[in-house]
């Protein structure tokens, strides 16, 4: 088997002049090389008359040191077995839907979960992992599948939307993933009159702006889904979050100064969509995909008595647009407000522009006085006002 490193070592010593002890070592070292690779050995378990939910579990198992397989990965191999192709199906639904598109890649491992827990809960199931990959307990096939897929639709959309919807203008300013779960399965069970639609944007906003879903829990996917299709059924029947939002100063208590990212920036970014923010210099509505979140007091310049540190907060931006983003950057508001003033034709256009960025008179006052701390004092309570609106938007 190994008469040809023979030849080896021969050609080494003859042809490439190495001594006698350097070719046997390196043909010593070649052999052992291939003599752990023909002699490796592969652990084998075999499993006789195990049903194929316990393989998937032992697999997993066995796999904990290797790469991580997703939920999604195991219910694909688990449903396979029941002429169930769930890969393919993930594949043809995103390749043939535009909008699941902007929220994620064809590689996205969520996603496609999500679909399945959509699933369980339209039966009335938990949606935790031990029911997604339990053929016994989860019954799967091409209808249930895509009957998941076009409530997920409708729920992204419902996202998506501004006005109208929740805001969602770019994925990364979805506050929570998870909640399209919820969202989808509830839209099945709404109604086509507005009362039902409303107690549902009730329940989306005082969730993302209480930030119930922070934790990913499928507890809360499953009670949420359960409390609120009650309530669409009955007034007296309201969710723990509605009861919460009503009963508690949960929004008022919420410190907006310090929210620099996360989930609750980006719902009041979601809001900032909703009113649908009009260009600071032409004043003309553009596309809320061109939009991006910007400082209203800029980074760049320097203004007596103003921490800079403070900046970041969520009372200190909007949605504008890179190209006005990059006119005002090295402006202080009181220089680029003149500016907006010439340009809209007047101060009373641009206080209308103003007000789409939920910044009124007293706001657009200590913008030309560049006092910042009375500015987001005021913007603070202005937004809040818009959050308790959506939260208890169920009464209108």
């Amino acid at each position: 088997m190994y008469d040809w490193l023979d030849d080896y070592e021969v050609n080494l010593i003859k042809k490439k002049g190495l001594e006698h002890d350097n070719a046997r070592e390196k043909k010593r070292k070649i052999r052992s090389i291939f003599e752990k690779y023909l002699n490796y050995q592969i652990p084998i378990l075999i499993l006789q008359n195990t049903d194929i939910i316990e393989v998937a579990e032992i697999f997993e198992r066995i796999n904990k040191t290797g790469v991580e397989l997703s939920v999604f990965a195991i219910a694909t191999a688990v449903f396979y077995n029941e002429d169930c192709n769930l890969r393919k199906w993930w594949e043809d639904y995103y390749n043939q839907n535009g909008l699941i598109k902007k929220f994620c890649d064809i590689d996205d491992e969520n996603y496609p979960k999500y679909i399945l827990q959509i699933m369980a809960l339209l039966q009335e199931k938990e949606v935790k992992k031990r029911v997604l990959i339990d053929s016994s307990e989860l019954k799967v096939d091409k209808g249930k599948w895509e009957e998941a897929c076009k409530w997920l639709d409708k729920a992204l959309e419902r996202l998506y939307e501004a006005p109208g919807g929740y805001g969602v203008i770019k994925p990364n300013l979805l506050p929570y993933k998870t909640i399209v779960v919820t969202l989808s399965a509830l839209l099945k069970h709404c109604k086509n009159d507005a009362k039902p639609n409303k107690k549902i944007d009730s329940w989306y906003w005082s969730s993302v702006f209480t930030g119930r879903y922070s934790h990913s829990s499928d507890t809360v996917v499953k009670r949420d889904f359960d409390q609120v299709k009650k309530w669409l059924k009955s007034d007296k029947e309201k969710p723990e979050v509605i009861v919460e939002i009503e009963s508690h100063n949960a929004i008022e208590d919420l410190d907006l100064e310090k929210t620099e990212r996360g989930a609750l920036y980006k719902s009041i970014m979601n809001l900032l969509a909703l009113k649908i923010p009009r260009d600071f210099f032409s004043g003309k509505v553009i596309k809320l995909l061109n939009l991006d979140d910007h400082h209203i007091f800029p980074k760049k310049v320097n203004i007596p008595n103003i921490d800079r540190n403070k900046l970041n907060s969520i009372l200190n931006r909007t949605l504008i647009g890179n190209d006005t983003d990059k006119s005002i950057l090295n402006k202080k508001p009181s220089e680029y407000l003149k500016i907006m003033r010439n340009k809209l034709d007047g101060e009373e256009n641009l206080k209308k522009t103003l007000e789409s960025h939920i910044i009124n008179n007293e706001c657009y006052d200590a913008l030309k006085e560049n006092k910042y701390e009375e500015f987001i004092k005021e913007r603070e309570k202005l937004i809040k006002e818009e959050m308790k609106k959506l939260a208890v938007s169920y009464k209108e």
